[in-house]
């Protein structure tokens, strides 16, 4: 799939003794080359080609093709190619996983680092859509992704809370 050249200069640049996060038993590799403004590694594999650091770890390490299809991590770390930290979902599990580890914030998307949401601010987004406050006005106030809002607004997310 990719040439042993390629995979070399893949590897170099990658640190195997990153951080253990609190709920992984092993290091994250830590890419230590370019990365972008959320902080996921960039490799350009060929001068015509680049891609995602860990969607190329993925893929070299499990030899399919990953097209169309989300990589993601459960370290939770942007940064991490370890090919045991990540596995493939969509953009529901990937939602899904953000909430359940209360990781909304900017290396998610349009996050805020300090938007964390709690049943108050989920009764209050629910109020205001109620009162016509377009779904629209409510993404840019509390700085939430769209698809955030319409599943607090119609039940599908935090279906606990009235």
């Amino acid at each position: 799939m990719f040439s042993q050249e390629v995979l070399d200069r893949f590897w170099s640049k990658v640190n195997k003794d990153g951080p253990t996060m609190p709920h992984m038993d092993t290091p994250c590799w830590v890419w230590v080359a370019a990365t972008n403004t959320k902080g996921y590694g960039s490799y350009w594999a060929t001068a015509e080609s680049s891609c995602l650091a860990h969607r190329f770890s993925f893929q070299a390490t499990n030899g399919f093709d990953i097209t169309g299809q989300l990589i993601l991590h459960k370290c939770d770390n942007p940064a991490c190619v370890n090919h045991e930290h990540l596995y493939v979902g969509d953009h529901l599990d990937n939602s899904s996983d953000m909430v359940a580890r209360g990781r909304l914030n900017s290396r998610a998307g349009s996050f805020n680092a300090n938007t964390t949401l709690t049943e108050q601010l989920v009764l209050e987004i629910r109020a205001a859509a109620r009162n016509g406050v377009p779904r629209r006005q409510l993404r840019l106030k509390y700085n939430l992704p769209k698809t955030t809002i319409a599943r607090i607004v119609t039940y599908q997310n935090w279906t606990h809370v009235p």
